[in-house]
C-alpha cells in the first residue's frame, strides 16, 4: 500500500513509505510541548496522566499505520488536515509579532516549519497509498 519508490541511486532506493514511517515519530514533540501546557495549567498529575495516555494512543495509532490499516491512514490525514494550517499560522504568526523570543520558542518555529513542510508530503503520501486499495 505504501511502497512507492522515490530516490535511487545504484541498488540503495528510498521508498516514501519509510519516509512518512520516520516523519510519524517527530510528533512526540508535540506532544512534549502539550504535556509542559497542561503542567503549566493543571499541576504534574494531570500531565503525567494526559501526556501517558495521549503517547500510549500515539504509539498505538503509528503501529497501525505502519501495518497499513486504512482507518488509521484516515485518522491521521484528518490530524494532519487540522495540524497543517495550525503551524502554518502559528509560524507566520510567531514571525511577524513584535514579542520578545527565548531559544525555546526559535525551536519551536523551525520545527513547526518543518513538521509543516513533512505534514504536506506525508499528506499526499498517506492520500495517494489510501486512494489504491
Amino acid at each position: 500500500m505504501l511502497n512507492f519508490k522515490i530516490f535511487r541511486v545504484n541498488n540503495l532506493s528510498i521508498k516514501r513509505s519509510k519516509v512518512v514511517q520516520y516523519l510519524l515519530p517527530l510528533y512526540y514533540v508535540e506532544i512534549i510541548y502539550v504535556i509542559s501546557l497542561v503542567n503549566f495549567l493543571f499541576g504534574k498529575t494531570a500531565a503525567t496522566l494526559i501526556g501517558g495516555t495521549i503517547t500510549l494512543l500515539f504509539t498505538i495509532h503509528i503501529a497501525k499505520i505502519i501495518t497499513e490499516s486504512k482507518f488509521n491512514i484516515t485518522i491521521q490525514l484528518l490530524i494532519m488536515d487540522i495540524y497543517i494550517p495550525y503551524c502554518m499560522v502559528f509560524v507566520i504568526n510567531s514571525i511577524i509579532s513584535d514579542l520578545p523570543k527565548m531559544k525555546t520558542d526559535y525551536f519551536i518555529i523551525a520545527f513547526r516549519s518543518l513538521m509543516c513542510i513533512a505534514g504536506i508530503f506525508s499528506f499526499f503520501v498517506l492520500t495517494e497509498s489510501s486512494q489504491k486499495n
